[in-house]
């Protein structure tokens, strides 16, 4: 029997993204420590130089339609315009047909220039050759997974979040699956180089595209009534309109979204070129970009879940509401945005900093540059969480081209200061690397005042409130810090088992939360967080329970 699916409200729909985007970033960390045991240093560096190539060109030949249609689904379905919502998906599928083509034979002929930007001297050439076989095989992958990413998107449209969480997760199981599988079938059991077991991990991402393309479409097709088709004697908008509203979402959308995975190339390129300068060797530069640019963001996933969520969501609501010309529920969302944010995201990356070298000692081992790492990149994620959101809203209410200046203006003084931040850390005596991570988070607070100002003057948002919720929590976070720091001297955590460690984490993590949550609830910062609806439903269920108990 087919399952039919609802559509969920933005409270909701968050939730249910958050749990999705939150089991995927844990899952993604977590398959980590054995690829890299698998694979290596070396292997790594060609399966990620790989994988940010291929991220760029996703968004390339994605062309931000899969955003685009959920805001233009939602916009004509609020509308009653449902014969355009049908078109302009119809035109959205024949652009990213275009766009996916031309990617893959970008790739599959400049894959050998691709892998030479990611060596230097100190690097074997022949990494260039191996990178090289790895960008053709994921070329592969931009054939599937735009067409999967629009369909997702058109369901988001028509807000059946509920389907688009599961097929995250479906995405992300299947993927690591095969990269898992084939790495070992591929490195241990046929006893092939490591560089073989990447080549069989890259395919995961086309397998996963296939999967998770044939479950949207399943479900699309049992639950045809959720998707009205209009009727004839409907006014129909034109092609060249259709056209020009993708066009115009999509280009802001890839240039941002294009613009930061350019970023994270040149910053990899740029901490390649600092360390190197600074006579670094080539098994220390690898670890650091590895750690720097994969592996910490792994982890930091825990907190841009939430913003993964949230954007995903607030992208179909907000263009309604605004379409609507409903102003009070824009403000709405956005203070809700900002409440989850504080006190959702910032206790989370509290905990991770305060123990940084247990988190990270759990996903990936001992590392002498992974806890360093980590505790600034955290602190980066709970404001980039914040200037996602915001810029996704900004688009939606059709300001893309302010949300375009305020990313290029963002990465422009990140790239520039990258190297003079990094020379100065290693003049000061601190570890040149982290200087790239300061340089993130300076250029992201200039990012966030210019939304905060953009969104005061469009919808007159009163970003004043989050200083009451900074009030608010302010007791909360404080005593749960206290009380990590006397677990951590009461009972010690020492690195010698994963498991041991992580069962501590666990502990620590619960009793913080519970702390943390309890005063949250006694200084009215939750109530801020959750729908009246969604904690009513919540206490209901709880009094039924507490009657069954009794009965």
């Amino acid at each position: 029997m087919n399952q039919k699916v609802r559509k969920s409200s933005f409270a909701e729909s968050t939730y249910l993204m958050y749990i999705a985007f939150m089991i995927n970033g844990i899952i993604g960390a977590l398959y980590y420590t054995p690829f890299l045991a698998m694979i290596g240093h070396e292997g790594f560096y060609v399966y990620d130089s790989a994988y940010s190539i291929f991220s760029l060109f996703l968004d390339l030949s994605t062309s931000g339609i899969p955003v685009a249609m959920s805001m233009i689904a939602s916009e004509y379905n609020s509308l009653g315009m449902y014969s355009s919502k049908e078109k302009a998906f119809s035109i959205g599928k024949k652009i990213i047909t275009g766009f996916s083509l031309f990617s893959f034979f970008i790739l599959q002929i400049f894959a050998r220039n691709i892998g030479y930007f990611y060596i230097s001297d100190a690097i074997d050439p022949m990494t260039a050759e191996r990178i090289g076989d790895a960008v053709r095989i994921v070329a592969f992958s931009l054939l599937i997974i735009p067409f999967m990413a629009l369909k997702r998107g058109y369901l988001q449209g028509h807000q059946l979040f509920v389907v688009s969480s599961r097929s995250q997760l479906i995405e992300q199981i299947t993927r690591i699956s095969v990269v898992l599988g084939g790495a070992f079938i591929t490195v241990k059991v046929l006893g092939y180089s490591v560089y073989g077991g990447v080549y069989i991990s890259l395919w995961g991402l086309t397998i996963s595209g296939l999967v998770t393309y044939y479950y949207l479409s399943r479900k699309t097709a049992n639950n045809e009534e959720l998707f009205q088709k209009g009727s004839k004697d409907e006014k129909v908008e034109n092609t060249r309109t259709i056209i020009k509203k993708i066009v115009v979402y999509c280009v802001i959308i890839s240039i941002v979204s294009m613009s930061q995975s350019l970023y994270m190339i040149a910053n990899k390129k740029l901490i390649l070129v600092a360390l190197s300068n600074l006579n670094y060797g080539s098994a220390q530069i690898q670890e650091i970009i590895d750690i720097a640019v994969s592996l910490v963001t792994k982890i930091g996933t825990i907190v841009i879940s939430l913003s993964l969520a949230m954007t995903s969501s607030i992208a179909p609501h907000i263009a309604g509401n605004y379409a609507r010309q409903d102003y009070k529920g824009v403000n709405d969302k956005l203070k809700q945005v900002v409440s989850i944010v504080l006190v959702i995201a910032v206790p989370m990356a509290v905990g991770i900093i305060l123990l940084a070298p247990q988190v990270y000692y759990v996903f990936f081992g001992l590392s002498e540059y992974g806890p360093r790492v980590l505790r600034v990149a955290i602190a980066y994620n709970v404001i980039s969480c914040t200037t996602a959101v915001f810029s996704t809203a900004l688009q939606s209410m059709n300001h893309g081209k302010q949300v375009c200046v305020f990313t290029l203006i963002a990465i422009a003084l990140n790239i520039a200061m990258d190297l003079p931040l990094m020379y100065l850390f290693n003049w000061l005596g601190l570890p040149p690397y982290l200087g790239a991570n300061l340089s993130s988070i300076l250029s992201e607070l200039v990012l966030l005042a210019l939304q905060l100002r953009t969104l005061y003057v469009v919808v007159h948002f009163d970003y004043r409130k989050a200083f009451t919720i900074i009030r608010q929590i302010r007791i909360p976070l404080v005593a749960m810090m206290a009380l990590v720091g006397i677990m951590k001297i009461l009972i010690p955590v020492p690195l010698v088992s994963r498991w041991k460690v992580l069962a501590l984490l666990f502990v620590y993590a619960g009793l913080g939360a519970a702390l943390y949550f309890f005063l949250c609830y006694r200084s009215g910062a939750l109530q801020n967080v959750f729908d009246k609806e969604v904690v009513d439903s919540l206490l209901a269920k709880l009094g039924r329970g507490r009657k069954n108990e009794e009965n």
